[in-house]
């Protein structure tokens, strides 16, 4: 009995591995395709940066990297008293997002040389490491805002939807439908009502 429980639970586990892969695989082709350049980061895996782009929804929503920060509960809340100056810690927020956070900045800090000597830099101001990985992922909440903000149109894009509409305003058929639709605005002529109201009356 007991070697046939086990063996049943080494095939579970073997379906779920195989399930578990075969997602991440298409976690990995799907968040490649929406944000690329944020699976591109140092210490953003696949899945860190499919949780991302999920919990964000959109980081157009946020009208700044500030605020971003504060729906993450990475930015710090002042909590200054008399000549103290000091900040505590955002125990609210999304926590999902900022569970992200902390995994590329632990990564980060351990594999990514230029973000080691961010770290080193903050322990030279007098800050602890935990301080500092707290620095870190601020910046960090400030590098993904702008990595996945849509970039604003250029003028050369803008210039290629003008010549468009242009294109498209030239052409028999774009003005045909216009004159069509124009024409259900205004709504049948004088000659049309009267030739319907004979008819009617006859």
């Amino acid at each position: 009995m007991r070697v046939r429980i086990a063996r049943d639970e080494l095939r579970r586990m073997r379906e779920l591995t195989q399930a578990i892969k075969a997602l991440q695989a298409e976690i990995t082709v799907l968040v490649t395709e929406i944000a690329p350049q944020l699976v591109a980061e140092p210490g953003c895996g696949p899945l860190t940066a499919a949780k991302l782009v999920g919990e964000i929804a959109g980081a157009e929503r946020f009208t700044s990297d500030a605020k971003l920060a504060r729906a993450a509960g990475i930015a710090p809340i002042p909590a200054s008293s008399g000549r103290t100056d000091r900040h505590r810690l955002d125990r609210g927020g999304n926590r999902q997002i900022n569970a992200a956070i902390h995994r590329m900045a632990v990564t980060r800090a351990r594999c990514d040389p230029e973000t080691q000597d961010y770290i080193a830099r903050k322990k030279t101001e007098g800050k602890t490491q935990r301080d500092a990985i707290r620095c870190l992922k601020r910046h960090l909440a400030r590098r993904i805002w702008h990595l996945l903000h849509p970039p604003p149109p250029t003028e050369t894009s803008l210039n290629l939807l003008t010549k468009e509409q242009q294109r498209n305003s030239a052409s028999p058929g774009y003005r045909r439908s216009s004159m069509e639709a124009n024409a259900r605005a205004r709504g049948p002529a004088a000659g049309e009502d009267a030739s319907v109201s004979l008819v009617a009356q006859a």
